[in-house]
């Protein structure tokens, strides 16, 4: 249920808040436990487009399974 007082927080990188639909990189950049080198993220520049289930289901099929188990 919803109320007038209700208050949704832009997640932040190093205190400024970030718009996850137009910032490039965020992932990396917020969930460094998953990406510790700072890579691969959803928006990178690739040689061929990726689309977004296409993505998400390589993410859980990782090698060391990292993606799968994260539950946060």
């Amino acid at each position: 249920m919803q109320s007038n007082n209700d208050l949704l927080l832009w997640p932040k990188i190093k205190g400024i808040p970030i718009n996850e639909f137009q910032t490039s990189d965020y992932m990396v950049k917020t969930i460094l436990a998953l990406y510790p080198y700072s890579q691969a993220d959803l928006r990178s520049e690739r040689a061929r487009e990726i689309k977004f289930a296409e993505y998400f289901k390589y993410l859980m099929w990782y090698k060391d399974g990292r993606f799968a188990r994260y539950t946060r």
